[in-house]
C-alpha cells in the first residue's frame, strides 16, 4: 500500500514539474497542429522509437507541414515541408542554429568539444573551419585527398574481387574503406586494416551509435541516475570513452594531428556512420534490384572511363546518369530520416506559427523527401526524375530540394568529401562488377518504410555476388 502511495506521489510531482516547466513554452505553440498526447508522457508512448520517421510521416500527412509533439514534457516541433524545412535552415538559419545538447548521454559523450552536437558558436564555427582543413577539399590538398580515396577505394574493390563468385556481405570492407579514410585524413597516415587504431575505432563506433541510436539509452536522459544501478548503455558509454582515450593517446604519440580534444574523434567516428557508403545503402538500393538501371550505369562508365583506368572525378560531369541515380539512392533511402534535431536560439515563427527560444525542432526529411507533390511517385525508384529531357542533370536548384546534406549553417561539414567518395567508390563499382544476389535468392525490398532506425535507418542484411565483368 506504502508502495503505490510513494508512486502515486513521485507521478503527482513529476507532473507538476513539468507542467510549471513547460507552461509558458506550451502556450506560445499550442496554436501548432499535433497528435494529443496522455498526461505526464505526451507523445512519449505513442511512437515507436525503432521506427519513428513512419508516426511522423503519418502524422505529417494527418497534419501538414509543421505539428508539435510532447516527450514527457520535453516540446519538440517537426518540420515537414520544403518551404518549411527551407525556412529554418536557410532563411532563418541563424535562428534554428542551436542544438539540443543538454541531454545527458551528449553532454558525457561529446561535453563541449563536438561540432555536430553544439550550438552554432564562434567555437563551433573555428572548429568547422579546422575540419575543413583537414578534409583538404580545397587548395593543392584536394588532389592528396582524392588521391586516398582512391587508393581506399581500389583496396576495397580488391576485396570484392578475392571473392570470386562467392555470396559475401559488402559492408564489413565498406565501413572499413571509410574508418581507415578518416583516420588517415585525422591523423596524416595510412592504416592497414589489421592496425590497433581500426579495431578500436569500430569498436568506439560500435559502443557509441549503440548509445544514441534510437530506442536506446533514453531512460539515461530522463532519469540519469539509474547509471549509478548498472545501466547497460552507460556501460556502452564508458566503454566508448575508454576506447576514445586509448585512441587519441596513440595517435597523438605516433601522428601529426591537430586534434585538440579527445571528443573531437568520437564525433568524427560516429559521424562515419551517417555516411552514404555506410548501412548497405548501395547494395540495397534498386540498383542492385533493377538490371536495367545497372546496365545503363556500366554504358556510362564504360563510354566515359572505359576500363583500363580509375575512374576521376573530373569524369563526374560527363556521368550525369550515376550523379542522378546516386541522387535518388539518398532520396529514396533517406538514410537519416529526421536529421540531426535543431534548437531554436531566439523566439521565432514558422509558417505563421509563433516558436519560442529553447525548442527543439525535427527537420523531417523523411516526409519530405517522399512528398508527392514535390517527387510525383516517391515509392519509385526513379534516377530519371533528376535528368533533363536531354540527360543532362537538372538545375543545382532543383537537385538542393533534396536536402541531402542539410542546409544553412549546418550543412554537413562533409559533404564534398563524402559526395567524392560516393562517386569515385559506385563508379569504380560499376566499372569492375556486376551486382546481383546470390543463386536461389533475392534482394529484399528496398523501401526504407520498413528499415528499423538506429543512428541511421538499416536495411536488412543480405549478400551480395560481385560478378567480374572482365
Amino acid at each position: 500500500m506504502i508502495s503505490y502511495i510513494l508512486l502515486g506521489s513521485f507521478a503527482f510531482l513529476l507532473y507538476v514539474f513539468i507542467k510549471k516547466y513547460t507552461n509558458e513554452k506550451s502556450r506560445i505553440v499550442a496554436k501548432i497542429p499535433g497528435p494529443k498526447g496522455i498526461p505526464i508522457f505526451g507523445n512519449a508512448l505513442q511512437v515507436y522509437l525503432q521506427h519513428i520517421h513512419n508516426d511522423l510521416l503519418r502524422w505529417a500527412e494527418e497534419y501538414g507541414p509543421i505539428f508539435k509533439l510532447n516527450f514527457a514534457g520535453e516540446l519538440v516541433v517537426v518540420l515537414n515541408s520544403f518551404d518549411a524545412i527551407y525556412d529554418a535552415l536557410v532563411t532563418k538559419s541563424a535562428d534554428f542554429a542551436g542544438r539540443p545538447n543538454d541531454t545527458f548521454r551528449i553532454k558525457r559523450l561529446f561535453e563541449d568539444d563536438d561540432v555536430i552536437f553544439q550550438d552554432y558558436t564562434d567555437k563551433v564555427r573555428y572548429m568547422k573551419k579546422l575540419m575543413l582543413q583537414g578534409l583538404k577539399m580545397f587548395g593543392e590538398e584536394r588532389s592528396n585527398l582524392i588521391k586516398i580515396t582512391q587508393s581506399e577505394i581500389n583496396l576495397c574493390i580488391d576485396k570484392f574481387a578475392a571473392k570470386g563468385d562467392k555470396p559475401f556481405n559488402y559492408d564489413d570492407a565498406v565501413d572499413m574503406m571509410i574508418l581507415k579514410s578518416l583516420a588517415e585524413v585525422i591523423g596524416g597516415m595510412q592504416f592497414t586494416d589489421e592496425h590497433p587504431y581500426m579495431k578500436l575505432g569500430a569498436e568506439m563506433t560500435e559502443s557509441g551509435v549503440k548509445v544514441l541510436s534510437a530506442g536506446n539509452g533514453l531512460e539515461l536522459d530522463m532519469f540519469p541516475w539509474l547509471r549509478f544501478f548498472g545501466n547497460q548503455n552507460y556501460k556502452l558509454m564508458m566503454e566508448s570513452y575508454r576506447l576514445r582515450d586509448t585512441i587519441i593517446t596513440g595517435m597523438r604519440q605516433d601522428c601529426e594531428t591537430s586534434l585538440e580534444s579527445n571528443n573531437s574523434i568520437m564525433g568524427v567516428f560516429i559521424k562515419a556512420q551517417r555516411d552514404p557508403l555506410s548501412s548497405h545503402q548501395i547494395s540495397d538500393s534498386n540498383i542492385t534490384k533493377a538490371s536495367d538501371i545497372q546496365a545503363k550505369l556500366q554504358k556510362e562508365v564504360d563510354q566515359v572511363v572505359g576500363k583500363d583506368r580509375d575512374p576521376s572525378i573530373d569524369d563526374k560531369e560527363n556521368m550525369p546518369y550515376l550523379q542522378a541515380t546516386l541522387i535518388e539512392v539518398l532520396r529514396y533511402l533517406t538514410p537519416g530520416p529526421i536529421s540531426i534535431p535543431h534548437k531554436t536560439l531566439v523566439d521565432t515563427s514558422i509558417e505563421g506559427y509563433a516558436i519560442p527560444k529553447g525548442i527543439q525542432v525535427w527537420t523531417n526529411l523523411f516526409a519530405m523527401q517522399h512528398d508527392p507533390v514535390l517527387f510525383p511517385d516517391p515509392w519509385q525508384f526513379k534516377p530519371e526524375r533528376w535528368l533533363e529531357d536531354d540527360g543532362n542533370l537538372v538545375s543545382l536548384e532543383k537537385r538542393n530540394k533534396a536536402f541531402l546534406f542539410g542546409a544553412g549553417r549546418r550543412i554537413c561539414v562533409g559533404e564534398q568529401f563524402a559526395r567524392t567518395r560516393l562517386f569515385l567508390f559506385c563508379a569504380k563499382l560499376m566499372q569492375k562488377f556486376t551486382i546481383c544476389p546470390p543463386d536461389g535468392s533475392q534482394i529484399p525490398s528496398p523501401d526504407s518504410r520498413g528499415f528499423p532506425l538506429g543512428l541511421v535507418l538499416h536495411p536488412v542484411p543480405f549478400q551480395i555476388k560481385a560478378i567480374s565483368r572482365r
